[in-house]
This record gives structure tokens, C-alpha cells and sequence, in this order.
């Protein structure tokens, strides 16, 4: 497994706000920040996963992380996809999937050979949510039409705004989405695959909620409810055995 760790100084900070796409090998047009900072370890965390695959043939290998880390986890996902020292690299691999936890969208515009590689990282990622966390909701479409309408201004002060718009809203939602919520005292998770439902779910919070949105991202309530639901799981499971 591959952990990336999530905003921890203020190099990643500055990188979590550069949002700015730069296209990358694979075709796809991705997060420059992130980019940036997942290509800055690449050559550490390869070297890394050859040494412990030379123990663990067969094995999964996992990408995760949770908010800038997630961020980083997605990006080498789609970078082993088309690298050739990673492809050959995962040749005696099992499989390879990234998780996320409060990830933002990384993933923007793409030629035909960056979308069959987006199909594959769609296919192979689950991304967490807790509640209103309000960072997987940053950037996408609908975040792009808000700010258009927010942005102050006439003439250049509005194409300065629609510019920003354009970029944020060029990012898409990949992966397999499950979200975290409390009912009463139940911690519990939830699949959700209709795409329009899924869009619904991610857009912008309101104003009002923006509080609780930014204490739904931090790290330990994703840690505590997730931690509590596999508990739960596996507890189901025996008494189901039994």
C-alpha cells in the first residue's frame, strides 16, 4: 500500500490552491499542483513498490490518501497506467486500485487515449466522502457555474471570473463514490452510482453550512466512522456464520 499523506505544510498548500490543469503524458489534462506533487515523489514510491514486490508477488497494491494526499493517490493511479518503468514494474501485481478520503477532483479534459485511461481508474477507485465535507465538492462543473455567477464585476473583471469558471469547472468525478453519514448513533456508508444523483451530491455546499462542511473534511471522522462501519461489518458477518 501507498499512502500519500494529506496537506501538512505550506508547500501543499500552495500546490492544493493550483488548480491551474497541465496536460500530462497520459493524455489527460490534470490538477498542476498535484501534479506536481505526486511527480516529485514518483521516483521515491517506485523504488518503493519494486523492493516490496519482490516479497509480495501476486499482490494488490493500493494508492490512498485523504485530501491533497487522495488527490496525489488518483494521479499516480492514471500515471502507472501508461509509464513504462511502472508498467513492468506491475507486471506480477494482482491488481491495482486507488482509495480516497476527502480527495478533490483531479481529472479534467482528455484525448481518446487519456479517456480509455480514465475508464480504467474509474473502474478501479473508490472515493470516500464524510457528509458535507466540502473539499470533493471544490471543483467540477457546478462549481464553475456558481462562480460565474458570484464573481464581481463587469467586462474584464467578468471574463477574469469566467476564465477561473472555465478552469474549475473542466474537472469530473471518477471512481466508485461512497458516502459516510450518521444516522442517530449508526455510522454507515452508501454507494451511490446514478450519475445524476452523484452530481447532485457533489455540488457546492451553501454558505450557511461552509462551517461544517470544513469540519466534515478533517481526517478523524473519516477514520472513526470508517473504522466503526468495517467493525460493524465484520461483527455481521460472524453472527451470520454462527
Amino acid at each position: 500500500m501507498v499512502v500519500y499523506r494529506g496537506t501538512w505544510s505550506v508547500t501543499d498548500a500552495v500546490l492544493d490552491l493550483a488548480v491551474a490543469p497541465v496536460r500530462s503524458g497520459s493524455g489527460v489534462s490534470v490538477h498542476g499542483g498535484m501534479q506536481m506533487g505526486m511527480a516529485h515523489s514518483e521516483e521515491e514510491v517506485h523504488h518503493a513498490v519494486q523492493r516490496a514486490l519482490h516479497q509480495l508477488e501476486g499482490a494488490r497494491l493500493i494508492f490512498t490518501g485523504h485530501s491533497y494526499g487522495g488527490g496525489c493517490a488518483l494521479l499516480l493511479r492514471l500515471h502507472v497506467l501508461h509509464a513504462e518503468h511502472w508498467l513492468e514494474t506491475l507486471k506480477s501485481v494482482q491488481s491495482v486500485e486507488a482509495v480516497t478520503f476527502g480527495a478533490c477532483h483531479v481529472f479534467g479534459n482528455c484525448t481518446p487515449e487519456g479517456a480509455e485511461l480514465l475508464e480504467e481508474v474509474h473502474r478501479t477507485t473508490r472515493c470516500y466522502v464524510h457528509q458535507g465535507d466540502v473539499v470533493p465538492r471544490l471543483l467540477g462543473p457546478k462549481s464553475g457555474q456558481l462562480l460565474t455567477m458570484m464573481w464581481p464585476g463587469q467586462d474584464r473583471g467578468k471574463e477574469l471570473g469566467g476564465a477561473v469558471a472555465g478552469v474549475i469547472g473542466a474537472y469530473r468525478a471518477f471512481g466508485s463514490f461512497r458516502f459516510l453519514y450518521t444516522v442517530g448513533n449508526n455510522h454507515r456508508v452508501r454507494l451511490v452510482e446514478d450519475p445524476d444523483e452523484l452530481a447532485s451530491l457533489l455540488e457546492p455546499p451553501p454558505l450557511t453550512f461552509l462551517k461544517h462542511a470544513t469540519q466534515d473534511h478533517a481526517t478523524a471522522p473519516y477514520f472513526e466512522k470508517f473504522q466503526a462501519i468495517q467493525t460493524r461489518q465484520v461483527q455481521e458477518h460472524k453472527s451470520m456464520g454462527e
